[in-house]
């Protein structure tokens, strides 16, 4: 994201806690928005995109905007200064602490995990599966949903509550960046890249099976890396064919 846009973002999130463009809960719409700040559609939504993904506000299609369930007045200062980064940036940010959290937390997990525990990732890689031998584009969504489902069950597996508590702020704001991406840049990574995820998954569930740490940790590295990367060439492309 330019300066022009940041500046933008900061304009925007400033004149909402100044309750200069809202009307009780509800925003202006995005033909107001773009006249008062004078500036096109384009620059305005992906603005838009990086506050619904802090939480700033929550775009509802049809029904407009509104402000996101924290209060403006509860917005630490280092979500405000997250905000300020582009979409691009906060998924290699998201990656990023993955990347530190999950290859040891899978490590544990293949050396804890209990048959019922084993049970349950087997049958979530069955369900992820079948999602995506129907080729059906419009389960997508469903494919995230569960692809989240399966990285939970993986953390749940090290059998260590704290891990879990910790885990589920990442996995919540993994997931919100991925649903506005989806939603407002309509990017998908299960209608993209299903059987390499799949794959991946696999590989990575198997090892954590089978008791083997070390390739649990590597194969999760592996598929962090993989995503991250995919995700960012794919979001630069989105952003590219949008005039972004």
């Amino acid at each position: 994201m330019n300066e022009q846009r940041k500046s933008l973002v900061k304009k925007i999130y400033q004149a909402l806690k100044n309750g200069e463009i809202s009307r009780g809960n509800q925003l202006m719409t995005e033909r107001e928005l773009a006249e008062k700040f004078g500036v096109k559609r384009s620059p305005l939504r992906e603005a838009l995109i990086v506050l619904e993904t802090m939480g700033v506000i929550d775009i509802r299609g049809r029904q407009g905007i509104f402000i996101g369930e924290g209060t403006l007045e509860t917005i630490c200062q280092g979500l405000e200064l997250l905000s300020f980064s582009s979409p691009v940036d906060i998924i290699s940010q998201v990656f990023e602490v993955r990347t530190i959290f999950e290859p040891p937390a899978a490590e544990l997990a293949a050396i804890r995990r209990t048959d019922r525990d084993i049970a349950l990732l087997e049958n979530e890689l069955e369900s992820l599966q079948n999602i995506i031998s129907v080729r059906d584009l419009r389960e997508s969504p469903l494919g995230s949903k569960h692809n989240a489902i399966l990285h939970n069950l993986i953390i749940a597996a090290t059998n260590n509550t704290v891990l879990q508590r910790i885990y589920e702020g990442i996995s919540k704001l993994s997931q919100d960046t991925f649903t506005v991406m989806r939603t407002n840049l309509n990017f998908n990574p299960y209608q993209r890249w299903p059987d390499i995820l799949l794959e991946e998954h696999r590989d990575l569930v198997n090892a954590i099976i089978k008791g083997d740490p070390e390739k649990a940790r590597e194969m999760t590295l592996i598929h962090l890396e993989n995503s991250r990367n995919r995700n960012q060439e794919a979001m630069r492309s989105t952003q590219i064919m949008l005039g972004k």
